[in-house]
C-alpha cells in the first residue's frame, strides 16, 4: 500500500454517525510505519469531532482505480496543525464499482420533489457514483423522493434520488437547505454515465494539485 499513497495526496474519509454515513476530503500529512496521520476534517467551517478509537473508512484513487481500507484514530493533534492519526486495520481493497468516490464540483442542476410540478434550482456540492450533496432553497423531509436534472457535458441526465439528510444553515440566505441524496432507482447505464463525469473532473483537479 506504501507505493500507492503519497504524502500530500488528496483522501475521501467517511464517518458513520447513527444512520447516517458522513464524507470529508482531507489529505496525507505523513505516512508511518503502520498508520496515516491526515488533517482534520472540518464540517462547516468548523472541525468535525472524531472518537479516539472510532473507526473510518478512508477512500482514495490511483490512475483511474479506486480503493479503500478501514482504519482506527489512535490519536489527534492539534499543534502545530490540527491533525488525525489513522491505524490502518485491513486493506486497502479495490472498489470494483467506483460509486463510492466523491468529488467536489459545482453544478447547477434543477431538482423537484417527485409529488410537485414546480422545478427549483440547486447546486451540487459534490458528487459519486452513489449520490450527492445539494446545496437549494427547496425544502425537503428525509426519505422524500426528488427528480435532479443534471448536466453532464451535452447531455442532461434525469434521475431519482432519495434524501438521506437535510439541514438548514440559518447563516446563510441564498439555498440555506443541505441535502445529502443518494440515487434511488438508477440504471447502471446512467450511473456509469455520472462515474464518467467524476473521473473528467478529477482529471481536472489532479492538474490543478487536488489530486
Amino acid at each position: 500500500m506504501k507505493e500507492k499513497l503519497m504524502v500530500g495526496m488528496k483522501v475521501e474519509i467517511e464517518i458513520q454517525r447513527a444512520e447516517e454515513k458522513i464524507n470529508f476530503l482531507t489529505k496525507i500529512e505523513e505516512i508511518k510505519e503502520n498508520s496515516l496521520i491526515l488533517g482534520m476534517p472540518i464540517y462547516k467551517g468548523n472541525y468535525f469531532f472524531i472518537n479516539l478509537l472510532e473507526e473510518i473508512t478512508i477512500y482514495y484513487s490511483v490512475n483511474d482505480l479506486f480503493y479503500f481500507f478501514r482504519g482506527k484514530v489512535i490519536d489527534k493533534s492539534y499543534i502545530p496543525i490540527p491533525v488525525i492519526e489513522v491505524e490502518i486495520l485491513e486493506g486497502p481493497k479495490r472498489i470494483q464499482r467506483r460509486s463510492f468516490f466523491r468529488i467536489p464540483v459545482t453544478l447547477k442542476i434543477k431538482v423537484k420533489n417527485i409529488n410537485s410540478i414546480n422545478w427549483c434550482v440547486a447546486y451540487i456540492k459534490n458528487i459519486s457514483g452513489g449520490g450527492a450533496l445539494l446545496h437549494t432553497y427547496m425544502e425537503c423531509n428525509k426519505n422524500d423522493i426528488l427528480e435532479l436534472r443534471i448536466p453532464l457535458d451535452k447531455e442532461t441526465l434525469e434521475v431519482k434520488a432519495r434524501v438521506v439528510r437535510v439541514e438548514k444553515d440559518i447563516m446563510r440566505y441564498i439555498n440555506p437547505f443541505e441535502i445529502a441524496v443518494e440515487y434511488y432507482d438508477i440504471s447502471e447505464k446512467d450511473r456509469d454515465k455520472i462515474i464518467r463525469f467524476i473521473l473528467q473532473e478529477q482529471r481536472k483537479l489532479r492538474k490543478k494539485g487536488y489530486f
